[in-house]
């Protein structure tokens, strides 16, 4: 699972309350409590555990919070097929 998620946001557009709108949202679903990083120029970034998962200047958009919770749970399952195929945190052996 994603250890560290991060919203960073415009102030000088007030994307405050999409922001933190979208860090409930994950925490609820998740128990994760993303951190808000106050930015300018427009943006509108979700990273999580350093890997840009969204980005509104390149969408033109704010992204649907559903859209981000599927997003973290399909990084969650590549995680866990990655572990399941290489062997990674487990006794598996290949044979």
């Amino acid at each position: 699972m994603v250890k560290k998620i991060s919203i960073e946001y415009c102030v000088e557009w007030d994307y405050y309350p999409q922001a933190a709108s979208l860090a409930a949202a994950i925490e609820k679903e998740y128990g994760i409590k993303p951190q808000l990083i106050r930015s300018g120029g427009g943006v509108f970034e979700v990273e999580a555990d350093g890997v840009l998962i969204f980005s509104k200047k390149e969408q033109f958009r704010f992204p649907a919070e559903k859209e981000i919770i599927d997003q973290l749970q399909n990084r969650w399952w590549e995680s866990r097929v990655n572990i399941y195929i290489t062997g990674e945190g487990s006794n598996w052996q290949k044979r």
